[in-house]
């Protein structure tokens, strides 16, 4: 069996190269295709095969048994990391047309021992503004596979994910009533308005060549109070949809719930929420400070789940990049030339740059008034 490319519509497809030899007859080799599909929702592939040959050269094929082995020495294939039970199903169909579908239970073991160690970081611009909002940057990482290991993932994979955004960063209603329609949506995201569009994904896996990266859009699903969130991720001819939930508490507080993740393993994923016109962050910051990140302490609460049942909770310290930094005062100054008078060898000349230091740089003392008079 090979593996090509693009087939039948689907992103890759399988060359199977059977030899037709039955005792002294050779009637050379039978090539059946079949379309490899990956499913948007939950990576899963189903793999769809062209009508077996009935016959050959006049010579009638009664097929009674196929033998598949896939992935055998090849790491082609991984397992899961959710042990829960599940099950490889399939539809098989006869010349005549006649159909059944069958089934067979598979699950795998140990998925509790593997490692969950995933890490966040985030960071914000400091000028923000009243008419652009605020911008996000967020990377989620996994520890990548140990070299020579055979494993694709260094671990369990992602299984939900939550993340409050710090109550300085608060969503604007006026970007969340321009959700595209979910109707508009399923038929083509690009028909949606632009400022439906609020971000981009980048997720880097070990399985394809590429990374799967593409917008981010808000959408809205009738009755709901707050759209949810559709990350459209596409690379090398597959398309995966990750949706989550938004929330705004009645403090003004946003989070963000992806209740499930495709049991596949990545090395990174990043998350860029731009400002601009229709940013859908906001910076609450006084508007006497110009809505200003900068010195503010930001913290974003997150919650990740393994699809091995792992939960590891942190609360992320979110940077404010782009502020001007502050000239350093006498007493920065001063640490700063007693650690380097710390390098000279002990004695009269470590003793004589700590004089000229402090007298430099030294906290200088006003006089009283009784000692000005005095003077």
């Amino acid at each position: 069996m090979f593996l090509t490319g693009p087939y039948g519509g689907a992103p890759f497809g399988l060359s199977v190269v059977v030899p037709a030899k039955a005792g002294p007859y050779n009637l050379g080799d039978i090539v059946v295709r079949a379309a490899v599909f990956i499913d948007p929702s939950t990576a899963a592939v189903r793999v769809v095969s062209n009508p077996l040959p009935q016959m050959v050269d006049g010579v009638p094929l009664r097929v009674q048994t196929v033998n598949v082995v896939v992935g055998e020495g090849g790491g082609f294939t991984f397992n899961p990391t959710d042990c829960d039970s599940q099950r490889v199903s399939g539809t098989i169909s006869s010349a005549q047309g006649a159909s059944v579908g069958v089934s067979s239970p598979f699950a795998v073991t140990g998925c509790a021992n593997l490692g969950f160690k995933p890490s966040v970081v985030a960071s914000v611009v400091g000028k923000a503004s009243k008419a652009d909002g605020a911008s996000l940057a967020l990377k989620v990482s996994l520890p990548a596979a140990v070299a020579g290991s055979g494993q694709v993932g260094g671990g369990a994979n992602v299984g939900s994910f939550k993340l409050e955004f710090p109550k300085q960063l608060p969503s604007r209603n006026t970007t969340l009533q321009k959700a595209c329609v979910a109707a508009v949506f399923q038929a083509n995201p690009a028909s949606c308005p632009a400022a439906s569009d609020i971000g981009s994904v980048l997720v880097h896996t070990p399985v394809l060549s590429v990374a799967l990266g593409g917008p981010m859009y808000l959408v809205s699903y009738g009755g709901e109070k707050f759209p949810q969130l559709v990350m459209i991720l596409q690379g090398e001819g597959v398309t995966i949809d990750v949706t989550g939930t938004i929330h705004v508490s009645k403090q003004g507080i946003t989070s963000v719930t992806l209740k499930t993740v495709p049991d596949a393993p990545f090395t990174s994923v990043e998350v860029k929420n731009p400002s601009g016109p229709f940013s859908i962050l906001t910076a609450n910051v006084a508007e006497k400070k110009e809505f200003d990140l900068c010195g503010q302490s930001l913290s974003m609460p997150t919650e990740i789940v393994g699809q091995n049942g792992v939960v590891v909770r942190q609360a992320v310290n979110v940077a404010v990049t782009g502020c001007a930094k502050s000239a350093p005062g006498r007493a920065q100054k001063l640490a700063k030339a007693l650690v380097a008078c710390k390098k000279k060898p002990k004695g009269a000349k470590r003793a004589g740059c700590e004089a000229v230091a402090r007298k430099r740089y030294g906290v200088v003392k006003k006089a009283s008034k009784s000692n000005r008079g005095a003077k």
